[in-house]
């Protein structure tokens, strides 16, 4: 009942005649449609494990970002403190300088902490995440904070 690969052509595949294995009663194989279920939710699965792998790796470089945003915030702030000639600036520019070094710092220690609690709830499941995270970081400044400084 089932032709042969050799003489399988176009036509035979679309006309209404032929029958497949998958379409013989009393086949021990299991139907096509149970077949492309399981593939799709094999593949489903995983899909799911390559985008975990790759929003930890996302996460991992977003805390990074943040650290050495931190560190660099820190060192300027401990080089305003020492009276260099490095900056042609005044006491007084020294400290405003200080001041916002200081303020950009704060406001990074705070959107780590955020970060933090999001990839928490992330990484437990919890529900909402990325419209508070997105409403965070639609608020904070442009990301060019250390250009602006240095």
């Amino acid at each position: 009942m089932v032709p042969s690969t050799e003489t399988l052509c176009f036509e035979t595949i679309l006309s209404a005649e032929t029958a497949w294995p998958w379409q013989l009663p009393g086949n021990d194989s299991v139907d096509l449609r149970t077949k492309r279920r399981v593939f799709d939710g094999v593949m489903a699965e995983r899909r799911l494990r390559e985008e975990k792998k790759i929003l930890l790796l996302e996460m991992n470089r977003h805390w990074r970002s943040l650290t050495v945003r931190g560190d660099s915030l820190n060192e300027l702030i401990s080089r305003t403190t020492v009276q260099d000639s490095q900056w042609a600036l005044t006491v007084e520019g020294m400290k405003g300088l200080q001041s916002i070094a200081k303020q950009k710092l704060h406001r990074v220690r705070e959107m780590m902490a955020l970060a933090r609690q999001c990839y928490l709830k992330v990484l437990t499941g919890a529900e909402n995440v990325l419209q508070i995270f997105s409403d965070v970081y639609s608020d904070s400044d442009s990301g060019s904070d250390l250009e602006d400084l240095e």
